[in-house]
Order: C-alpha cells, then structure tokens, then sequence
C-alpha cells in the first residue's frame, strides 16, 4: 500500500525483468503495487494470494468455532463464513456476538478506528448503501449520493478499506458482508425507518 515511490518501483521493475537465481521476493499489501508484473508472470515466477486463497475455509471455521465450545452446525458454519469470506479478525469477533445484531456492534467497534477521520456524509453514505450488496454509478444516484458516492467507493477501494471493484469493466463495487452488516445495524440504530424507503429504491433498479 505504500509502494508508491516511483523509484522504488523502477528498481522492482528492472529486478523482476533480470531477476537472479535465488531471488525471493514477497510483497504485501491490501491493493496491488504498480509494479510491472506480467513478464515474470508469463515465466511462471510469480504466486499471487488473494483473498479467496488465505481466508478461512468453512471446514476451518468450523474447527475454530468448535474448539470456543460455540454450538454451530456445519450449515451455520457455512452461513457465517458467506458473510465473513473468511475474515479470520471477524471470526474472533462472532464467537464475542451472542447473536447477528452483538457481532455487528463488535464488527462496528473494530471499524471506528479506520472510518471516525471520514466525513459525516461518508458515513452516512456507507449506512444508506448497506441495504445493497453491490453498487455502481447508477445506483449510487438513486440512493442519492451522485457522484459524490461514487468517489467514496473509488476511495475506499484504493485503499483498500474493504471494498472491492468488479474487473469485468462494468464498474460494480462490493463491499464486505461483514462491513455491511455493522453499518446496516449503524442505519437501523440512527435511521431506524430509513431501511425500509432504501430497499424500495434500490428493488427498482
């Protein structure tokens, strides 16, 4: 995330086009550097790991979740997991939640400290755009935010604050399950009347 030096990335760039024998080189980040990449990929040289890859299984929360005593099937493993995608931090954090609405006040705890330096109307645009499980451009519009919220998810996402960005060039923005839950439960604690008009807008698109 913060390899943005453009000659530490020049340096990176000519290493990974004449690359030694024993180089082993590991980069670490929420968001992908601008490091020139795809020659070393063609070679076979480089392993990425993204999320899919190092989240939780179910069969793995299901273990965890045991070995804390809590009383979940499999099923529910399975179903809690869908909304973490693995988030190991998030985990720890539904084992604390004696239900969905104590997990969401923990998840919301546990965000405070990334989200409280935004501006009132970001917060406010991520409780009014919780009551979607993808946003784009148009949506945005219709939940009212303009190009405003847009620019919010633009944000988030280069970030690397749990939004991502569909690569399919239809400009899709997916926020995490688990962030959407807390500022769902954010929304219904601040606007408790607010949900029901904001599934009626987003239901039209």
């Amino acid at each position: 995330d913060r390899l943005t030096d453009p000659r530490a990335i020049e340096v990176l760039d000519s290493l990974l086009r004449h690359p030694p024998a024993p180089l082993r080189l590991l980069l670490v980040g929420r968001n992908c550097p601008a490091v020139r990449f795809a020659e070393a990929e063609g070679r076979g040289m480089v392993l990425r790991l993204g999320c899919s890859q190092i989240g939780l299984t179910d069969d793995e929360v299901l273990e965890f979740l045991r070995a804390t005593g809590a009383a979940l099937g499999p099923r529910d493993c399975a179903e809690l997991n869908q909304m973490l995608c693995g988030w190991p931090a998030g985990l720890r954090m539904a084992v604390r939640g004696a239900d969905r609405t104590a997990m969401a006040v923990q998840i919301d705890r546990y965000l405070a400290p990334l989200f409280q330096d935004r501006h009132a109307d970001r917060q406010k645009f991520l409780m009014h755009g919780s009551v979607a499980p993808q946003l784009n451009e148009d949506l945005v519009h219709l939940l009212g935010q303009g190009d405003f919220g847009t620019a919010i998810l633009a944000d988030l996402h280069e970030q690397g604050l749990f939004v991502d960005r569909s690569d399919d060039g239809r400009d899709w923005y997916h926020v995490h399950p688990a962030v959407r839950t807390a500022f769902r439960w954010r929304l219904d604690e601040r606007e408790p009347r607010r949900a029901a008009g904001l599934h009626l807008v987003t239901g039209r698109y």
